[in-house]
């Protein structure tokens, strides 16, 4: 059986797992360490200053995202905590809860795409179960196929849950996959 990774927001605690809280965020806050951090699921600071700053895209940011999440191990057994010292620290485990901060899909607080949503075909293909918002995500043959589909999920142009996923290296358009434009 696959181990399972639960992705949320901090404040979401319902939709934490049993196992520890981990933070993914580039600048945590001093409550919101939890239980370690783990840089592997935390979107790059020079990326988050330069969309910030207007220099990069969505498109760019979610591109660079995922060319990280490409190079990184982020199997069961190889995604780590970093200790305190920077160096690579205890391993994730089944159970465990990787959090941020972004607002949730629905919130009317949210105005961008949140990583964690980037992250999950990505920990799906290495080898996690992963638990995103409390919804269970599988791998089948065209990528994630979310088991119970939120509200927010994107559709296509018959009202119908489609799959919000691309294939690493096909275009991407925020607009195609139900992502809110910024100002």
């Amino acid at each position: 059986m696959r181990p399972t990774l639960h992705l949320t927001n901090l404040s979401s605690t319902k939709r934490h797992g049993p196992g520890r809280k981990v933070c993914a965020m580039a600048w945590p806050r001093s409550w919101e360490f939890g239980d370690g951090i783990c840089s592997a699921l935390a979107p790059a600071k020079t990326d988050l200053l330069a969309i910030k700053g207007g220099s990069i895209s969505l498109d760019d940011y979610r591109a660079r995202f995922e060319a990280r999440l490409q190079g990184a191990s982020l199997s069961p057994g190889a995604l780590r905590l970093d200790a305190e010292d920077g160096t690579p620290g205890a391993t994730l485990s089944d159970g465990d809860t990787a959090f941020c901060a972004c607002a949730r899909p629905g919130s009317p607080s949210r105005r961008t795409p949140c990583h964690l949503e980037i992250a999950v075909p990505f920990l799906v293909a290495a080898g996690w179960d992963v638990l995103l918002d409390g919804d269970r995500v599988t791998m089948g043959a065209e990528g994630p196929v979310w088991a119970e589909w939120h509200s927010w999920g994107a559709t296509d142009g018959e009202g119908r849950p489609c799959n919000r996923y691309r294939r690493p290296g096909e275009p991407y358009s925020a607009e195609d996959f139900g992502w809110p434009t910024t100002t």
